[in-house]
């Protein structure tokens, strides 16, 4: 399954959620405390292309915000960190 964002089309990755891969990357990286602009020097994206996928996984997770959104993936099991 697939979902396009700015004419750029992303596998979806987690069926039940349906977070993309790039947003997947995208919270894992903002779980180890990256910022979106340095995401998206990494991810060869626009910073705003970064703060949209993070607003969709924040909505897809029913987050309030990113933090949370991370809390909610890891006790999913959806990222994992490392301590």
């Amino acid at each position: 399954m697939t979902m396009v964002l700015n004419g750029r089309q992303y596998k979806v990755e987690n069926v039940d959620y349906g977070l993309t891969h790039m947003e997947l990357e995208c919270l894992r990286l903002t779980a180890h405390g990256v910022k979106a602009q340095e995401i998206s020097q990494q991810l060869n994206a626009s910073e705003r292309e970064i703060e949209i996928l993070l607003y969709c996984v924040e909505r897809k997770l029913n987050a309030r915000n990113r933090l949370h959104a991370v809390g909610i993936a890891v006790a999913k099991g959806l990222i994992g960190i490392e301590l």
